[in-house]
């Protein structure tokens, strides 16, 4: 019972810590901001670095001993989740970050702003510059949308060992490089604690080429995608 409390312990706080880092602010748009937006030249579309998922097995739970960690590993097969994720990247799994920003994209150009200006290739912004001051160096002026990805990880369900739940939060933001502003900023949260849609069993990550673990993300990435561009729209359902 005492693996058993520190196991729980360590996957609830998991949790959590991922719900604190998805919890950046956010800033409303305005009608006035989005028609501008709507009719704007062009909007630079970009989106950052995402680092491979995170695996936390249950043999990683605070206050294991070195034998308590092989015995509760053992027993959960987390060498196999560990296994899984030291592949990374892998040919098959999905850039989140691109494929939520060509999500987005897709709902707003349907809705009409057809301005974008894609970025291809992710960007990485050093943690000590000032982020105004990065935009504005790169791009002087006009609107700039920034897709990114934070606490993607898989983390085992407390008192459920070989299941997982995985998390994911999509941030997204427009900024005025020119005036330094920003004028929307959002963020959103897929969290399989809550939701049993986004949750493997730990054979996921190995078996037919991980290709549960694989929709899982995919359907993560597609429900922050689907809210975020929602709530640009002025969608107050999503």
């Amino acid at each position: 019972m005492r693996i058993r409390s520190f196991c729980a312990f360590s996957a609830v706080a998991a949790a959590i810590s991922l719900l604190a880092a998805c919890g950046s602010r956010r800033v409303a748009i305005t009608p006035e901001q989005r028609e501008r937006a709507r009719k704007v030249p062009v909007i630079r579309a970009i989106h950052m670095v995402t680092p491979p998922f995170l695996v936390t097995t249950p043999s990683d739970a605070a206050g294991l001993g070195w034998g308590s960690k092989a015995a509760v590993g053992g027993m959960t097969s987390s060498d196999t989740a560990k296994s899984a994720a030291a592949q990374q990247p892998k040919s098959g799994y999905p850039d989140v970050s691109l494929e939520m920003k060509t999500r987005i994209l897709q709902a707003l150009r349907q809705a009409g702003f057809v301005n974008f200006t894609v970025v291809d290739g992710p960007l990485a912004r050093p943690p000590d510059v000032d982020e105004m001051d990065w935009y504005r160096t790169r791009y002087k002026s006009g609107l700039v949308l920034e897709i990114d990805v934070r606490g993607y990880q898989f983390h085992y369900m407390p008192f459920n060992w070989e299941t997982y739940w995985m998390g994911m939060g999509g941030h997204a933001r427009l900024v005025d490089a020119g005036e330094s502003k920003v004028l929307w900023e959002d963020w959103c949260n897929v969290n399989g604690v809550t939701d049993s849609a986004f949750r493997v069993d730990v054979k996921d990550f190995e078996a037919e080429s991980n290709a549960r673990l694989k929709s899982v993300i995919k359907a993560g990435v597609r429900k922050c995608a689907d809210e975020l561009a929602g709530r640009f729209l002025g969608n107050p359902a999503s």
